[in-house]
């Protein structure tokens, strides 16, 4: 998913041109008794809001005894809690969500998570979720998806990109490029 604040100034974003920073966000992975979870959980069908998705990515985590951290003061491994925060947010926005996890008690395999994420063409409104108090707004809007479908050791790619200049989305796939209606973009 990229987002870009320059999007709404109709000017059309370039990744070469203004620094861009990713996110890799884990939507609800095995947190499936989540209130915002929706769908059918035998059939893996669900829905999460995308603002959810950044309130999950913030969430304070503890390390278990297995991921002790060590602890300069005490010279030990203790057990600690990490929180991620967003400081301040660029021009251009890449959010990674994780489609993959792996299955308990099995080697090297990877089941996909198909929890649909929700989220707003335009106006992805973040300052809730900055701790910077300079930040100016962080507002995006929506100009590029890159799907993929298979597993995690194979599938196939395509895209969804909007033409800043006609204000049209566009379906990537391989050497197929078709307009494409923006209700069908998420």
């Amino acid at each position: 998913v990229v987002l870009s604040d320059t999007a709404k100034k109709g000017q059309a974003p370039v990744l070469g041109e203004v620094p861009a920073t990713k996110f890799y966000i884990a939507p609800l992975e095995d947190r499936i008794d989540h209130p915002s979870y929706v769908g059918d959980k035998k059939k893996g069908e669900a829905t999460v809001n995308i603002y959810e998705c950044f309130e999950l990515f913030s969430y304070p985590e503890i390390l278990d005894q297995n991921n002790m951290w060590y602890c300069g003061n005490c010279k030990a491994q203790v057990q600690a809690t990490k929180k991620l925060e967003m400081f301040r947010l660029p021009p251009i926005l890449i959010v990674q969500l994780k489609r993959f996890k792996t299955s308990e008690g099995t080697i090297l395999r990877n089941e996909r998570i198909n929890t649909l994420v929700d989220f707003p063409l335009v106006n992805l409104d973040l300052r809730k979720y900055t701790i910077n108090p300079h930040q100016p707004e962080p507002v995006y809007d929506l100009y590029a998806i890159s799907n993929h479908r298979g597993g995690a050791g194979f599938g196939h790619y395509t895209a969804y990109v909007k033409n800043m200049r006609k204000i049209k989305w566009y379906s990537f796939d391989d050497s197929k490029v078709e307009p494409i209606e923006e209700s069908k973009v998420c």
